[in-house]
């Protein structure tokens, strides 16, 4: 009788060896990769402290207060007193933002000298922070910002910290910095309550 069983040649051998052996173990470690960096994600984001009390007037002359940080992610920080750095937060600040502007379950932060910048809702339209659901900026003085600082953990006014939704400071970043802003921009991400997002851009040719 004759045996009709062909052998398999190289080929098929190579695309069985595929199939059963270097696809499973190429997708068991992109997975392991991505647990371990959420791993190290998450201890980057060991809490820090509460943030301490405060309560301010926002830019329409409304009441803030720190029980306001509670069921949102909010970024926080001190503009700075140079009109040219000013800038440079606001557009980096608003490039984050856009990234998020579908969510209602974020807020950018900031503490302005009023001294300064003594109409808060016309510089918040002239640097183009016109999102009334996720920028607030707060009215205050120079002199308070030692003490509103320390409640949010910042080592100096040059930091930003990130907040989660039960107004527990996770970590800072230092705006200046690529790098750091680029992992907060992460950070962000694993911090939000989930939601179908588009694809967030993390920048990472910024970082060079």
């Amino acid at each position: 009788m004759e045996n009709k069983t062909k052998r398999m040649g190289p080929t098929q051998i190579a695309g069985m060896l595929f199939l059963l052996v270097i696809l499973p173990a190429g997708t068991w470690f992109y997975l392991y990769k991505g647990y371990q960096h959420r791993k190290e994600s998450l201890k980057e984001l060991e809490a820090i402290g509460p943030v301490g009390a405060f309560e301010r007037a926002d830019q329409y002359g409304k009441t803030f207060s720190s029980s306001h940080l509670h069921n949102r992610v909010t970024v926080a920080g001190f503009l700075p007193d140079d009109a040219e750095q000013k800038r440079t937060w606001t557009s980096r600040l608003l490039e984050i933002q856009t990234q998020f502007d579908h969510r209602d379950d974020i807020c950018f932060l900031l503490f302005a000298d009023t001294s300064q910048i003594p109409d808060l809702q016309a510089f918040a339209l002239e640097q183009g922070l016109s999102d009334t659901l996720q920028w607030e900026l707060l009215r205050g003085a120079r002199e308070e910002w030692g003490g509103l600082s320390a409640g949010f953990y910042l080592p100096d006014t040059r930091h930003i910290a990130i907040i989660d939704t039960g107004a527990v400071v996770r970590r800072t970043y230092d705006i200046l910095d690529n790098k750091q802003m680029g992992r907060m921009i992460e950070h962000l991400t694993i911090l939000m309550p989930k939601s179908p997002d588009p694809d967030i851009e993390f920048r990472r040719d910024r970082e060079k």
